[in-house]
Formats: structure tokens, sequence, C-alpha cells
């Protein structure tokens, strides 16, 4: 289910117009509609962001009642329940630890902004971890108010801004540090954290037990979108926005030579807002939008998404999928980079990356 890219001739155009899903480009064609390309939906689903299981054999998402929460075999298509929240709630987020022994969600109670529930699932308990958690609501990238590390501990976000630590087996929590919005990434070890420090994502603070030092790539100019933290240390996807022309960016901290840049898109094909870097730190996935029709000045009558993987090892981009759709899709890839999937107007999809 691949698709060639065709790179778009840039043609100068005499009238500089502005179309409302092409931006002030004025170069390349106004819009371009292309056949559509991507598998039946697999599943309904809401649009909070899917989990992988650590082998890649399950999905976890939560239904769109927000209440439910499956896991489906990507294999058989079995599909089980793992949790129902009760009618008050509407879960948000879920977070997988990495041995798939337990799982946490987190829920907001209806017409209650103030009560937000972080709640730790296994085989034998599910207990509370805080009441007061933080919830920005559905955002870019991966940004958690609980992450659980390599080694099974788990840390959260308690309002407003507090990051606490607590370590596997451990009846009570350690205090790191504020200023965390949401949570970018914990250390295998779960001796260090990244935090995103203001809800536009410029800023990443790394944590550890004792200090922290800001990580500030290109304010103003980048955004991260999805950060792991692995043995091989930090890496990230970020994107570059200029004067017409967009691009995704993959690399390590500190390691230049692992710079991947994706091919750069203009208009009428912009950046979407959802991107998902594999566990294995190999390749990204992510989805763009197109205004396929335009109805006149400053409207759009069709736009499309057009999904991508990009292969670090490679240093390749391949579109993958074509959707005509107007909503944002929340895209996931698996922990090897093998397939992705996508929520999108209630349904879930789930294709192969290769």
């Amino acid at each position: 289910m691949s698709d060639t890219i065709r790179f778009l001739p840039m043609t100068m155009f005499a009238l500089l117009v502005t179309t409302g899903c092409g931006g002030s480009d004025p170069s390349g064609p106004l819009y371009e509609s292309l056949a559509e390309n991507h598998p039946a939906a697999t599943d309904s689903a809401s649009e909070a962001a899917a989990v992988w299981s650590a082998d890649g054999t399950e999905l976890l998402y939560i239904l769109p009642d927000r209440t439910t929460l499956v896991a489906r075999n990507v294999a058989t298509g079995v599909r089980r329940v793992l949790y129902v929240a009760n009618a008050a709630d509407r879960v948000q987020q879920v977070e997988l630890s990495p041995d798939g022994s337990e799982f946490f969600t987190l829920a907001t109670r209806f017409g209650q902004t103030t009560i937000t529930t972080i709640r730790r699932h296994n085989a034998a308990l599910t207990e509370v971890i805080t009441d007061r958690g933080r919830f920005l609501g559905v955002d870019y990238g991966k940004q958690r108010d609980v992450s659980v590390a390599k080694n099974g501990d788990f840390a959260y976000i308690v309002r407003p801004e507090s990051l606490f630590v607590r370590r596997k087996g451990a009846t009570t929590a350690q205090f790191i540090g504020v200023d965390c919005k949401s949570i970018a990434a914990v250390a295998p070890a779960a001796d260090g954290f990244l935090c995103y420090n203001h809800r536009s994502g410029y800023t990443v603070t790394r944590f550890t037990t004792s200090a922290s030092a800001p990580i500030v790539i290109n304010p103003g100019e980048s955004r991260i979108h999805w950060t792991i933290w692995d043995i091989q240390g930090i890496s990230f996807v970020r994107d570059t926005k200029k004067a017409y022309s967009e691009s995704y960016t993959f690399e390590r901290y500190s390691d230049p030579a692992s710079r991947f840049v994706t091919l750069t898109y203009s208009r009428p094909e912009h950046l979407g807002n959802s991107v998902s870097l594999s566990a294995d730190g190999h390749s990204f996935a992510y989805a763009n939008f197109s205004c396929a029709e335009s109805s006149g000045l400053f409207s759009c009558s069709k736009t499309q998404l057009f999904f991508y993987i990009a292969d670090g090892l490679s240093r390749t981009t391949k579109r993958i999928a074509v959707h005509t759709a107007l909503a944002s899709p929340t895209v996931t890839i698996a922990p090897d980079g093998s397939r992705i999937a996508y929520q999108l107007n209630g349904q879930l999809y789930i294709l192969s990356a290769r």
C-alpha cells in the first residue's frame, strides 16, 4: 500500500493569492487531488492516542464512549476489554508498562475539570495514584501525564505542574521538580526526565533527582513532536517551518551525524500535528494535510491527509496512505516501525508501514 513520491513542479504564478489551506506560497499548484489509498476501518475508537505493546502484537485504545479501554491482537483481530471506567469518568490517556504487566489510565470527571484521576492497573489491583492529575487535552506529539520507564518505575504530574516518580514496588513517590506541564520521556532507569515546560513545545527541560537543565532547540522556529530516551540516549523529531517550506527532522541529542531531514513540503501540502517515533528510534510516521480542491479564495472544499513513514536508517521517506478527510488524525507507530495505527473521525485504521 505504498505510493511513489512525486515532486510537484515549481511553476511561478503571476497572481499571488492565498487559499484557505494552501498558505501564501506563490510557487507550486494551488491544489492537487490524489486517489484514495487506505485500508478499511478496523474498529471504532476515540481520538486519544493508541498504545502498542512492546512486542507490537497488541494495540491498546479507548472506545468512543471514553469509558472502555480495549486491546486488539493485530494479527488475529481478537479484541479484549481491559478496563471499564465508571459512568462519570472519561478516559483520556493510557500508558502501558514495557513488560505489559500493568497499565495506567488518566480520566477526567465529566463536567468537573478539577478532578483528573491517574490509576494503576494490574492483575492484583486497581490503585488511584492521584486525583489531582493534569490534563491538557488532545495535543500534538507524545505528551503524557504519566509515563513508565524501562525498569518499571513511573513518573506522573500532579496539578498544577509538579513532577513525581514512584519506584517499582514502592508505595510512596519522590518529588522531582516543578514546571512540568507534560512528560516527553523518561530515562530507562528513571534517573532522568524530560518535560515540556510550556504548551507550545518549544522548550524541553531535563530533570534529574538533583538538578535540571533546559534543552532548547531553535525556540520560535521548531517544536519537538516526539521524544524517546533509551540506552543510546535522547532522540526526538522536530519540525522546521520556513517561508513556503516545511519539513521534519530526526536526530539524537548532541549527535549531529544522526540528523535526518524528510522531504520538504510546500503548497498545497503542509505539515500536520500528528507524529510518532518508533521505540527503536529507527523510523517515524506522520500525517500531512493538503488542499485537494479549492472552492474559492480563502476556502478549501476538499482536504486530504497524506500518511508517511520516514526511515532514519535508509534516509528515505515513503507515502503509504491517502485519506480524504477534514479532521486531524492521531498517528501511532509500532515499536519496530512495521505498522502504523491512526484514529480519524471515530474510526481506527491499521496498516503496514513497509
